[in-house]
């Protein structure tokens, strides 16, 4: 069992390397912040980083924990490895967060860390579509010794077993489609485990929409379906200058029979009905300043999309360089009291 428990907050993180055998040299990034006074811990066994930090709230450059990790942390898809995961722990159940940022030539990736809790043991998977050269995929890391995990493709009340696996503390296990477009979207498998653990999704470098240049790595870590819940804001992409552009959003059902309404939508229809393990992609907002909201009777989660860059035509593509990423949207009620 590794230091701490879920009564603090515990983070573990991951630097999801799903293209694995890319031979470029990069670098992981770990930001670690607070908004009080704060005592923790980082361990990154593979990287032999093992310390104990003090974050002083009161002083900007002490608030926050920055190092750069230059061992290469990431895990071919299909293998289990011993600590390939790193660990944070907030003495004393102080409030803190913890960002990631993977950095190689020509993409980056980076995604906000969630603190595990007792009940982060069942996931949705978010990714997008596979393309011909890139593979969507998916990882898990282990908190706890002796965790059996087993992953589904499900359509309502069907469900098509894809693998049962077990880890060790900070082991990971990664998952890739296979070639071409034979399995396509991981988008909607559903994982569980027996003891508390933390997903990741993303895509080795996802065209959004498919076959649109130019494609990116996409990365995010998971919430657990205990904490979905219903009603979203979804704000427009920052620095989207192109007003054709827009952006995509998925909403994945956890439940059979949710209804999902979107509002506005340039889709035809903005009400969906679907079932547990199902998801709707809609295109949302050809200005930029649209706010998009969405309510679903049963919780849901919600995933933004930033479009490639020649989205609205290659000969008509935007002067500011962007490329694809994803977001989780948070829904309103997880939102800390002094930003609602």
């Amino acid at each position: 069992m590794p230091p701490g428990n879920t009564q603090n907050y515990v983070y573990v993180i991951y630097f999801l390397n799903i293209s694995a055998d890319r031979t470029e040299n990069f670098y992981q990034e770990l930001y670690v912040q607070s908004a009080e006074d704060a005592e923790v811990r980082v361990l990154i066994p593979q990287a032999g980083i093992d310390q104990f930090v003090t974050l002083d709230a009161s002083n900007t450059p002490d608030r926050t924990y920055e190092t750069l990790v230059t061992t290469d942390l990431g895990v071919a898809a299909g293998d289990r490895t011993t600590q390939n995961a790193g660990l944070i722990v907030s003495k004393d159940n102080k409030n803190i967060w913890a960002t990631v940022n993977k950095m190689e030539p020509g993409t980056t990736a980076a995604y906000l860390a969630l603190p595990v809790t007792q009940n982060s043991k069942e996931f949705f998977i978010p990714s997008y579509t596979v393309n011909r050269i890139f593979h969507t995929g998916f990882a898990f890391a282990s908190l706890f010794d002796g965790t059996c995990m087993e992953c589904y493709r499900v359509t309502g009340n069907s469900y098509q077993r894809m693998g049962l696996f077990h880890l060790d503390s900070l082991q990971v296990y990664t998952a890739l489609s296979n070639d071409e477009m034979t399995v396509g979207d991981y988008t909607g498998v559903f994982c569980n485990s027996t003891k508390p653990m933390v997903a990741y999704g993303g895509h080795e470098c996802a065209q959004i929409p498919l076959g649109i240049r130019f494609c990116d790595a996409i990365v995010e870590q998971i919430p657990p379906v205990v904490e979905w819940d219903k009603e979203f804001i979804v704000p427009p992409i920052a620095g989207r200058t192109l007003n054709a552009a827009g952006y995509r959003v998925r909403v994945i059902s956890g439940f059979n029979n949710t209804t999902v309404t979107f509002n506005p939508s340039d889709d035809a229809a903005n009400v969906t009905l679907l079932h547990r393990g199902e998801f709707q992609e809609y295109v949302a907002g050809t200005t930029d300043t649209t706010v998009v909201h969405i309510m679903c009777d049963q919780p849901c989660m919600v995933v933004q999309y930033n479009v490639g860059k020649e989205t609205a035509g290659a000969g008509d593509a935007e002067s500011v360089e962007t490329d694809p990423f994803m977001m989780i949207i948070p829904p309103i009620t997880k939102y800390p009291d002094e930003l609602r």
